[in-house]
């Protein structure tokens, strides 16, 4: 087939290639998801710190209008609510890891001690 396009290497090859191809768009599948996943934990993140701040703001306007605190106690109001909000975003991760450590710890030797279904652990009325 002399002038093709196609050549006898070219479609050995294809099989090959293709499959290539199908590693390489599920790898991009792969990294997207956890791109996704990545993405929505910050926005939850960013949710969280939000809502922390506007409540200290909305306290400090609170007392400078209904209290009568000075400037200054509303804007260390301010500080701190955000000081306390950034610390409590920092801490999450540590004490959620810390509390699955303690669960897998003390799990498994309170285990003989649970009911092994849930309604077990309710009285039955009589």
């Amino acid at each position: 087939m002399t002038g093709s396009v196609l050549t006898d290497d070219f479609a050995e090859d294809l099989p090959s290639a293709l499959s290539d191809t199908g590693r390489f768009a599920a790898a991009f599948a792969e990294e997207l998801a956890r791109l996704r996943d990545g993405l929505a934990a910050t926005s939850q993140e960013t949710l969280r710190l939000e809502r922390g701040f506007s409540g200290g703001l909305r306290r400090a306007i609170d007392g400078l209008l209904l209290d009568g605190d000075r400037l200054s106690d509303a804007l260390s109001r301010v500080a701190r609510a955000m000081a306390d909000t950034i610390y409590a975003a920092a801490m999450k991760p540590v004490t959620d890891r810390l509390g699955d450590v303690l669960a897998q710890g003390v799990g498994p030797p309170c285990r003989p001690f649970l009911p092994s279904r849930p309604a077990e652990a309710l009285p039955r009325g009589g």
